[in-house]
């Protein structure tokens, strides 16, 4: 299993240690396979089939996160692999909708069936190359956001019926910027279970501020 082994030679195993604190999730960063792949961020899905068993056996539970890209991907990148950056929208609808069911698939054959999926990663400014707002601009293209992302979620509910999908954005003390965006969604019938939000108090205001985005999100 997974260890740190410290100056003095000690060890310690992070998952049963990071349990017995209390946690029960691992969160795992999907990248893409392939030869554009940053090598200082890749986790392709060799690497994931053998550290989600070691979670799923650990009895944590396991939550995937596709970024659908060579490298990071956040709110200020949205980038597409190097392999589907010059894909169509129709083209990257089907191209998410087979990866997503490929990829979960061997990991469920691996033993390492994730129990959350989150459908990239800080979406509210777009994913895969596709540019989308919190607000209304001329720039946003939210069809093609939309039929993408639909395609991902559908996916991942036809492999993993059972995982739990995340949308994960940023900017949660914005209520008008996430009354916007989710109402998109919603409005497009994007079937998803969990909200995950990132905070960063450098940009997104106080602790109050956030309990008062997250009462907003709650009603």
């Amino acid at each position: 299993g997974m260890k740190v082994v410290l100056e003095d030679g000690s060890s310690f195993g992070v998952l049963k240690d990071v349990m017995e604190t209390g946690a029960n999730d691992v969160y795992i960063v999907k990248t893409n396979d392939g030869k554009d792949v940053d090598p200082s961020v890749a986790q392709d899905l060799e690497y994931v089939k053998t550290i989600g068993k070691r979670i799923k056996d650990a009895g944590a539970n396991f939550v995937l996160d596709f970024h659908y890209s060579d490298t990071w991907v956040d709110a200020g990148h949205i980038q597409a692999s190097e392999a589907w950056k010059s894909m169509s929208t129709a083209e990257k609808t089907a191209q998410i909708g087979k990866y997503t069911k490929e990829c979960l698939n061997a990991l469920t054959e691996a033993g390492a069936k994730p129990d959350m999926v989150q459908v990239g990663n800080e979406i509210m400014y777009g994913f895969m190359g596709i540019k989308v707002a919190p607000y209304e601009s001329t720039g946003s293209d939210w069809d093609g956001f939309l039929s993408v992302l639909k395609a991902g979620c559908a996916a991942v509910r036809e492999s993993c019926p059972e995982a739990k999908i995340i949308i994960h954005t940023d900017r949660p003390s914005n209520a008008d910027y996430a009354n916007y965006w989710y109402g998109k969604l919603d409005a497009t019938g994007i079937d998803y279970d969990i909200i995950g939000l990132s905070y960063y108090p450098f940009w997104h205001g106080t602790l109050n501020d956030l309990k008062m985005g997250l009462d907003n999100l709650k009603s």
